[in-house]
């Protein structure tokens, strides 16, 4: 019976003692890019087509505030006696041919073709932010997702050394050299560990969805595991990127625009009180009539007209004071995002700070004294210097910390896109110190 429990014992060490933390169960699925996500959701996603269409529409409208109106081509035929309804009845009656001209007053056209083109510009860098925000979502899936897979291949090797731990809970029980509440204890912990691994399971079928909605794919379709997650340490500093968040950031480069856009509306609107011209000229085509001075000879004829706004209380007044709210408004806002920006980018600094911490306390001093200490605690358990529960602590210990590593390795490279979308930047590995 000591030889079948010494052999039970071996196979369970040697297990336990076999395990890479840092080498993944091999699946049947292929291993899928960040990159190749990212080039299909930006060319596939509504949204960010939706966000594409609509700065391009304001684009195409800017040129049609620089143009001017439509001229006006009129046909009269005038003085035509009703009794005798022809052109040679009276020296006054002719067919008259014009074309009149509308001219905004100087400088309004170029106001509102510059107030568009900003406007466009603030959609433009809104539709750079919504393709931002789908890269780090994206990434922040496909970390998440890394994670968990990770964390269920090392909850298949837990399961697996856990079953062995009870095999020999068992055996030495069934030979009375142990008791009844280490059995109890190690299928207590078999059990949490299946339903650990049903949660994942289940967050892994919610990531994976999530994913496919980023790329506008069927909610169920099948894609392979993301790389493992790693970890490089980038070179920046806050100052930097703080600079960078005040040059790139789209939501502060639309806002700018914005702003200038309500500057010039609000120079536009002060320019109401002047009026527009119109400019005509008439060509009169006139039969010989007997008695007729000039002996039927065609006329021309020239006008000018223009707008009196006569109205400014009620029209222009309010136009300008509507126009310097809104670049009240727009200033505000702008002053706002600034410093929201820059509290958001602190934040995320100093949260992925606490995950450069982590990553390196978990793999340079926790995980090597972890392993030491189950090692240790095998040897002793060996000998009889240990006891069972020991063993078992220390084991769910290490593979505590294993999921801990990997969960601030997601966490350090969430925090890294999120930085990168606040900064507009790809990466932050050039960034100078």
């Amino acid at each position: 019976m000591r030889n079948v429990l010494f052999l039970a014992m071996v196979i369970v060490f040697t297990i336990v003692g076999s395990i890479n933390p840092f080498e993944a169960r091999a699946d049947n699925l292929p291993t899928v890019k960040l990159e190749d996500l990212i080039k299909e959701a930006l060319k596939n996603n509504p949204k960010i087509k939706s966000a594409e269409a609509e700065y391009k529409a304001v684009e195409s409208s800017a040129p049609q505030r620089g143009a001017l109106p439509d001229p006006i081509i009129k046909f009269e035929a005038s003085n035509i006696p009703l009794d005798n309804p022809r052109f040679d009845g009276t020296p006054m009656s002719g067919f008259q041919i014009g074309m009149a001209q509308k001219f905004p007053f100087p400088g309004k056209q170029s106001l509102a073709k510059r107030a568009e083109k900003f406007k466009a510009e603030a959609l433009k860098h809104k539709y750079k932010k919504e393709v931002l925000d789908l890269i780090a979502d994206i990434k922040a899936e496909y970390y998440q997702l890394s994670y968990i897979v990770k964390a269920k291949d090392i909850f298949n090797h837990y399961r697996d050394d856990v079953g062995s731990l009870v095999d020999v809970a068992i055996t030495k029980y069934s030979v009375g050299e142990g008791i009844q509440q280490d059995v109890l204890k190690s299928q207590v912990e078999l059990s949490k560990v299946e339903e650990r691994l049903l949660e994942i399971e289940r967050q892994e079928k919610t990531i994976r969805a999530a994913i496919n909605n980023l790329l506008n794919r069927n909610p169920d379709y099948r894609f392979g595991n993301p790389d493992t997650l790693g970890y490089t340490h980038p070179v920046y500093n806050l100052a930097d990127l703080e600079k960078l968040i005040i040059k790139h950031n789209p939501d502060i480069k639309a806002l700018s625009s914005q702003k200038e856009s309500a500057s010039l509306k609000y120079k536009l609107a002060k320019k109401g009180y002047l009026p527009d011209f119109t400019l005509g000229a008439g060509y009169r085509l006139r039969d010989k009539v007997r008695g007729d001075p000039v002996a039927g000879i065609d006329f021309f004829s020239v006008s000018l007209s223009f707008n009196l706004p006569i109205y400014w209380s009620s029209k222009q007044d309010k136009a300008v004071s509507e126009n310097a709210y809104k670049l009240t408004a727009a200033e505000n806002q702008l002053e706002s995002v600034v410093s929201d920006r820059l509290y958001e980018l602190r934040r995320q600094y100093f949260e992925l700070s606490q995950y450069e911490g982590e990553i390196e306390l978990y793999s340079e001093a926790i995980l090597p004294q972890a392993e030491q200490s189950l090692q240790s605690a095998q040897s002793g358990y060996q000998v009889g210097k240990v006891d069972f529960m020991t063993v078992f602590n220390n084991l769910l210990t290490l593979y505590n910390y294993r999921i801990a590593y990997y969960r601030s390795l997601a966490g350090y490279q969430e925090a890294l896109a999120e930085i990168e979308s606040l900064t507009g930047i790809k990466s932050l590995s050039n960034i100078g110190e």
